[in-house]
């Protein structure tokens, strides 16, 4: 039960600072921040606005930082963020520490470590759906590294951005060597039978 709790505040602790290096990068509303997440670290990180809208109070409440209300006669008040100095040195801070790693969860393989009570057949369609997915996820991250590479090149967060899209490329074609190779071993289990 301790090891949960801790997950669960390691978890909050990164919704925190999560926000606090977005908003190191520009002032933003919570929704703007959520449309950045879902256009950038969306694809290796997640944020709802349940965990984004209660943490920019807490952060504001404690300082890290501010909010300036804007007014519009088109849509209904809303809120921009920014970083405070005390944030972006509790965000700078963060940066220094440990990773923690998180426990890995991956349902593909949970069903193949089942494989013996699956029906004939069950796996190999399963694992032949996911292979195209991930041959989507790579073209995707192939597609955004093209931009990055062209279009925001001279950003000085480009290098930065193309190591992280990078890895996705790299675990897409593991992800498709492995599932290859399993479908050899498949293939081969059924033929035994």
């Amino acid at each position: 039960m301790a090891e949960k709790r801790t997950i669960k505040s390691a978890r909050e602790n990164k919704t925190r600072y999560t926000l606090l290096g977005l908003l190191s990068l520009q002032p933003m509303t919570g929704y703007e921040i959520k449309q950045f997440i879902g256009e950038s670290i969306g694809h290796f990180w997640s944020e709802g606005y349940g965990q984004i809208y209660p943490m920019l109070r807490k952060l504001a409440d404690e300082g890290l930082i501010e909010g300036t209300k804007e007014e519009s006669s088109t849509r209904p008040e809303r809120t921009r963020f920014h970083i405070t100095a005390a944030g972006r040195d509790g965000f700078e801070a963060w940066m220094q520490t440990p990773v923690t790693l998180q426990p890995m969860r991956n349902e593909l393989l949970l069903r193949v470590f089942f494989g013996t009570q699956a029906p004939a057949g069950t796996l190999q369609k399963l694992l032949e759906d996911t292979m195209e997915a991930w041959k989507g996820y790579l073209d995707v991250y192939r597609g955004i590294e093209k931009m990055l590479s062209t279009q925001l090149k001279d950003s000085p967060s480009c290098p930065y951005w193309l190591m992280t899209v990078r890895q996705g490329i790299h675990q897409m074609e593991a992800n498709l060597k492995w599932g290859r190779e399993s479908q050899q071993t498949l293939q081969a289990l059924a033929n035994d039978k």
